[in-house]
């Protein structure tokens, strides 16, 4: 049976982690990497289905690695993901070199699952209008923002994942479906703060 194949390219590596065991349980063969050039490297030994790829890296960005595989003539579906608001000449950029959708961080798993689809499946893509940084603000408030969302990200996959496991019966069941109970409600309420603070976060972005 051949599977098909996504690379993962995230440099927070509990973040990547998270996003491999989700995208594995769903039966994609995944490899991981979070490093922009290493990407080069392995997309070029053997080219995936998929690729879901930050848009911030250490060394080489995102952004790079894209510019990188469509100058090669290298055409991997891609899903971008960023922690940041996209300015518009970059957007454009991004949507003209052929990027499936692009995720905003804290990645929801049921949202990336439906763009993973219409990714593989050729569908059309989703994009939303994003406003962008401006002034001198912008390089450190994005830098604020990208911190913050990636740890509302890893938050949020490794508690949804749990979530997930256990209700798709993958979990191996608790002695105590009392204390199996509580954990799910404190998950589901874990990740329902998350998105009440990424939502916070949206508002300030947009100051």
């Amino acid at each position: 049976m051949v599977h098909t194949k996504i690379l993962v390219v995230e440099d927070e590596v509990d973040a990547a982690q998270a996003l491999c065991a989700f995208l594995g349980r769903r039966g994609y063969d995944v490899a991981m990497t979070g490093n922009g050039a290493q990407a080069l490297e392995l997309i070029a030994a053997a080219v995936p289905d998929l690729v879901l790829l930050d848009i911030t890296l250490q060394g080489m960005d995102g952004l790079g690695v894209l510019r990188a595989l469509r100058a090669q003539g290298v055409t991997p579906r891609v899903i971008m993901m960023t922690g940041q608001f996209l300015a518009p000449k970059i957007e454009a950029e991004v949507i003209a070199l052929g990027v499936s959708e692009y995720l905003q961080k804290p990645v929801v798993l049921s949202r990336l699952d439906a763009a993973v689809v219409r990714a593989l499946g050729g569908q059309s893509p989703v994009f939303t209008s994003r406003p962008s940084f401006s002034g001198e603000v912008e390089d450190s408030a994005r830098s604020r923002f990208h911190k913050v969302a990636n740890i509302l990200g890893v938050i949020r996959v490794q508690c949804e994942n749990y979530v997930l496991d256990v209700e798709d019966g993958v979990k191996p069941k608790s002695s105590s479906r009392g204390r199996q109970a509580e954990a799910l409600d404190i998950m589901k309420d874990v990740m329902s703060r998350v998105d009440q603070l990424a939502a916070e976060i949206e508002i300030l972005r947009r100051r």
